[in-house]
């Protein structure tokens, strides 16, 4: 992972992460809520780290499960966690069949566990809400879809740092997530801790954690028949106001990248109104684009 920079430096072309699955405005209603709810059960590829554990720095804490690890996430960044975030997001989906097709999304997020997506432009009032366990999908200002979910994504890169330890390690193992077994890789030039796989397997579901930084790296699962391993890699974390976020999230099913996620316009900690998040009032509440915030001076 590439050292933390700051907005001024990189933000042009930079990107970042959340939720997996792509909607072209032509898709029947059906076929997009039906690919939304794929992408997001699925979660990483096929893909090793380097064999080498390296040398621990001084600076690492001392970990031997998955549950530590949870616990040294959690206690780094209490009370200095964001608790909402907002950002555009431009999309690009590379078809198997060549050529790439762009979208772009209009996210709100409450930590822990809400999330909103608005599929650009807002007049077509379509997209994609996360709360207390569910996941709704609209089209057209209209629900078509509700049902229990949980985006892997918002609860590793997000929420673990801003909820109790226990509440993370129980969805966790929900999701299938072996926290008994761990090692330790390179992942670009830094070590990482690997939860849920032992050394050599990138195929079980297993997530990776930046040794030192304790930032989530990169999200590997396996769907039940075995036949699709997915990806997902958070990359290029940025200072916002002081918080690290991903601006770059790239996405692979079976080895292949399918789409890719690019965060520009980001406000950090920007009220939110409740309502946003609230699946009856989808319309009505909707939020504009607003504008961002400053970035931070050093």
């Amino acid at each position: 992972m590439e050292d933390i920079i700051h907005p001024s430096a990189a933000i042009a072309g930079c990107a970042l992460l959340l939720v997996t699955g792509s909607f072209l405005p032509s898709m029947p209603v059906r076929l997009r809520s039906s690919v939304l709810v794929l992408a997001l059960a699925t979660g990483a590829c096929a893909s090793g780290g380097a064999a080498g554990s390296g040398t621990p720095s001084p600076s690492e804490p001392v970990i031997s499960t998955g549950l530590e690890l949870l616990e040294a996430m959690h206690r780094r960044y209490e009370g200095r966690w964001f608790r909402t975030l907002s950002f555009l997001q431009n999309n690009t989906l590379f078809p198997a069949s060549g050529g790439e097709q762009r979208t772009q999304w209009l996210e709100h997020m409450a930590v822990p566990g809400k999330l909103r997506i608005d599929h650009l432009p807002l007049a077509g009032r379509s997209g994609v809400l996360y709360e207390g366990g569910k996941v709704h999908v609209f089209d057209n200002g209209r629900r078509v879809q509700s049902q229990p979910g949980v985006n892997p994504l918002l609860l590793l890169g997000f929420d673990v740092y801003a909820q109790p330890v226990a509440a993370t390690a129980r969805t966790l193992d929900s999701l299938g997530f072996d926290l008994g077994v761990m090692h330790t890789t390179e992942w670009k030039g830094r070590r990482a801790i690997v939860i849920g796989a032992a050394r050599g397997d990138t195929t079980t579901s297993q997530f990776w954690v930046d040794a030192e930084r304790l930032l989530f790296l990169r999200l590997i699962q396996r769907n039940a028949a075995g036949t699709v391993i997915t990806e997902q890699r958070f990359d290029r974390y940025t200072d916002f106001d002081g918080y690290p976020i991903a601006i770059e999230v790239l996405m692979l099913r079976n080895g292949r990248a399918y789409f890719k996620e690019e965060y520009t316009s980001v406000r950090v900690n920007q009220p939110i109104a409740p309502e946003v998040f609230d699946p009856a009032r989808w319309v009505d509440a909707q939020p504009g684009m607003g504008s961002p915030a400053p970035p931070r001076q050093q």
